[in-house]
């Protein structure tokens, strides 16, 4: 099975609602509906809200201070970015040092990185990855893995995040984390890629950082998942789905043509059962993420960040 990039991952996964809804998927669990009712418990989150830069990603490459500004005065006060300087057609890499003048700059804070670039496998690879965390003074290092394995494959991948990665994280002052996509739910050995990560690592070295959409795209519970691994989840991708899209857990065939992203309260997702878990989980950061949109950029951010600052629990 080839390996799929992150971009080449959500590329493959963006298109043809058609095609999904002429396909029998499951259900979600209807504890995950979106719940219609308002709320009128204490709130959800007080914390500050974070933004993954990936939302953002095509207005940063045109005009980084311009956007992070944006997003500062949007009320965002964190931001999750890769920690490797990346180009793209006519905007060259953004320096390390430059993107750091630029939070300095707008207020904003940067403590997590999810990389994009390929899993490295060699101590080396891992160190040199760990120097461009620590330039930009990260706290959580991130890794992920789009490919399909199976249960021993797996267990490598484990082995190398409890034996060399998060060791060296450690060492460095970081935290490794792991942060989900669908692969990792594909039944193999009687068992699946996430629970494997989780048996077989020790929490001091691999923490996690659920992305609520992924997880929900792969028909599994995020609270269910809190209560399996309380603790490891210091990091929370807000992400919602919308509300006529079923999940589609088929990571081998992504449908063509399909947006099913939308702004963080809009969607089927119910984020105050998600939040009235989050102590079990031990989230202590939570970044909204979306990857595409149907309205302009700033206004969907400026929609999700408004809906969790006034977010509720049930009463």
């Amino acid at each position: 099975m080839n390996s799929l990039s992150r971009r080449n991952f959500f590329r493959r996964t963006a298109a043809g609602a058609m095609v999904m809804g002429a396909a029998s998927w499951l259900d979600l669990p209807s504890a995950l509906a979106a719940a219609p009712a308002r709320n009128t418990g204490p709130l959800a989150w007080t914390g500050p809200i974070g933004l993954e830069l990936y939302t953002v990603r095509h207005q940063m490459a045109r005009n980084p201070l311009a956007t992070l500004r944006m997003v500062a005065k949007t009320g965002y006060k964190l931001v999750e970015s890769d920690p490797y300087p990346r180009s793209s057609p006519g905007h060259p890499a953004l320096p390390t040092a430059t993107l750091m003048r630029y939070l300095h700059e707008t207020g904003l804070q940067i403590i997590s990185g999810l990389t994009m670039q390929p899993r490295p496998g060699t101590r080396a690879q891992w160190l040199r990855r760990i120097q461009a965390a620590k330039r930009m003074g990260l706290r959580y290092l991130g890794t992920m893995e789009t490919n399909v394995l199976d249960a021993a494959h797996w267990k490598a991948l484990a082995h190398q995040y409890n034996t060399v990665a998060g060791p060296l994280c450690r060492d460095h002052g970081m935290q490794l984390f792991y942060h989900n996509h669908i692969t990792e739910f594909i039944p193999t050995g009687g068992t699946n890629g996430y629970a494997i990560l989780q048996q077989e690592t020790e929490p001091h070295n691999l923490a996690f950082e659920m992305d609520v959409f992924w997880m929900t795209y792969a028909k599994q519970d995020p609270v269910a998942w809190f209560k399996r691994a309380p603790g490891r989840y210091p990091l929370l991708h807000v992400k919602d789905m919308k509300k006529h899209v079923p999940p589609a857990y088929n990571p081998e065939k992504f449908p063509q043509g399909f947006q099913p992203f939308t702004e963080v309260g809009r969607g089927r997702i119910d984020w105050a059962r998600v939040f009235a878990h989050i102590h079990e989980g031990g989230v202590k950061h939570i970044y909204v993420e979306q990857d595409r949109t149907d309205i302009p950029v700033r206004q969907a951010i400026r929609i999700s960040y408004q809906y969790l600052r006034h977010l509720r629990l049930r009463g």
